[in-house]
């Protein structure tokens, strides 16, 4: 899978994931990760049509595991869809760190919403997470 994704393939991994749903084949938190990113790669290369899944459907995705919730804001950016996006940085309310407000930063700016940037911004410093460059950058595109 990861190579696939690697290869600008992501509909192989997808259908790999298929392949083990259908199997039974009990997907874990890598699998997820590459499953999000694919899912992400097709709607960036058009070929989101091609995909009919919902792998937020599956009761085994970890909800406490911030590394999971982080991707899955980053697939719903690039699916171009805010609001799933703010319903899981809502969700990981009191867990959130530099890279899940940079992943929803960034969502706000590839949607055009650069107030809502800024507002997430300040409230990152409020909340005194010390932002990095790469966060300095997605409140400024």
């Amino acid at each position: 899978m990861k190579g696939y994704n690697a290869n600008e393939l992501p509909e192989k991994t997808i259908e790999k994931y298929e392949q083990m749903v259908k199997n039974q084949i009990q997907p874990n938190n890598v699998t997820y990760l590459l499953i999000f990113k694919a899912y992400g790669e097709c709607v960036r290369l058009g070929k989101e049509k091609s995909v009919h899944i919902d792998v937020t459907k599956n009761n085994n995705i970890d909800e406490n595991n911030l590394v999971i919730q982080t991707a899955l804001i980053d697939m719903y950016d690039k699916m171009g869809d805010v609001k799933r996006a703010e319903e899981i940085f809502t969700r990981i309310l009191n867990r959130r760190n530099v890279v899940s407000f940079g992943a929803m930063m960034k969502c706000y700016n590839v949607n055009e919403l650069p107030e809502r940037t800024i507002e997430l911004y300040e409230e990152m410093i409020r909340k005194e997470i010390e932002p990095d460059n790469e966060r300095y950058l997605y409140n400024t595109v």
